[in-house]
């Protein structure tokens, strides 16, 4: 799955077709440690360059479930400088075959001595197929402050619990590896400099977000 179909949970729609006035999505990958890097710069209709993120899923190629992608602005547009942490966004998942006890669970990120909390309902709204509980993977925002964009630079792991609201139930937990923004300098130079190439012919190379004619 690339990075874009996660960041597609924090909201933003990706339409295919012709646009009146509609925005551009241009993005361009690069992989290697700490995770996959995506970088995303937003163009205009009429290719003006209005916004761009990077966004990195921690961890290796193959997505293991719960995962963390921590998406950064930058400071200048059209420049690969990070700036602050705007999101961190874990990735969690519950299997209709083995269901949890729990019916609704938290998300818990600590990273250092820090930790942030966020409710999660964890199945969908209807049963699926007739069950009562539906296999069903969740993109969770957590909007980043200040303490959390300094720990997340200055920590070398981040932990994922999900906890369920039976009896503490741990339904999954994972440790993520982090690295420094000069270690990650590269990745975000690569995946930038794709992402600006593609702003060149955006009507080819990149995706519609708004509405359709």
């Amino acid at each position: 799955m690339k990075i874009i179909a996660l960041a597609a949970g924090l909201g933003a729609a990706l339409i295919a077709g012709n646009a009146v006035g509609a925005d551009w999505a241009c993005q361009g990958e690069a992989s290697g440690w700490p995770g996959e890097m995506a970088v995303t710069l937003t163009v205009s209709d009429h290719g003006k360059l209005k916004h761009g993120d990077a966004s990195l899923r921690l961890g290796g190629k193959a997505m293991q479930l719960p995962m963390a992608m921590v998406t950064y602005d930058f400071e200048r547009l059209g420049e690969p400088a990070l700036g602050k942490v705007t999101f961190v966004t874990v990735g969690a998942g519950v299997d209709a075959e083995n269901p949890p006890k729990s019916k609704t669970a938290s998300i818990e990120l600590i990273i250092g001595d820090k930790r942030w909390s966020r409710a999660w309902g964890m199945y969908a709204q209807r049963p699926w197929e007739g069950r009562d509980a539906a296999g069903f993977f969740g993109a969770i925002p957590m909007p980043a402050n200040e303490a959390m964009g300094k720990a997340i630079d200055t920590a070398d792991f981040l932990l994922i619990r999900v906890v369920g609201d039976e009896g503490g139930e741990v339904i999954a937990m994972r440790q993520q590896a982090l690295s420094s923004r000069k270690a990650i300098q590269p990745l975000v130079d690569e995946a930038h400099a794709k992402a600006l190439a593609a702003t060149k012919d955006f009507r080819n190379a990149c995706e519609v977000v708004g509405e359709r004619e």
